[in-house]
């Protein structure tokens, strides 16, 4: 699961560019509700940088922290190459801008689960 907010940070794993774009893979953990629950983390594949995004991203490195300032997530129909609808089997996210998450020593920090969004005001 990822959350759009202020605080969450998701750890990059790898960077490619593909000219227009940058292709970035990703992973994203929160805490589970349950008392003394685990953490649970999801991977994020193929996921765009571009715009600002695009023209930042030659700066990450593996095990960076980022923030997604502007990004958004569709699960919408497409036109195959035989001109039939047809449906992704997994979210399209394109992240348009973020910022490095830096620790107080100036080094890349790594999550806490202060820095992690709590899901306890989400109504589901």
């Amino acid at each position: 699961m990822i959350w759009f907010s202020p605080t969450q940070k998701v750890t990059v794993w790898s960077v490619t560019g593909k000219g227009k774009y940058t292709e970035v893979q990703f992973s994203s953990s929160r805490k589970g509700k349950e008392e003394g629950a685990e953490w649970k983390n999801s991977s994020w594949s193929f996921v765009r940088f571009v715009g600002k995004a695009h023209a930042k991203a030659n700066t990450l490195q593996r095990k960076d922290r980022i923030i997604l300032t502007q990004a958004g997530m569709t699960l919408e129909p497409y036109t195959d190459k035989e001109g039939n609808t047809a449906y992704p089997k997994t979210p399209a996210i394109v992240v348009f801008d973020f910022t490095v998450a830096e620790a107080p020593s100036g080094q890349r920090s790594q999550p806490t689960q202060e820095e992690n969004f709590d899901d306890q005001d989400i109504p589901f």
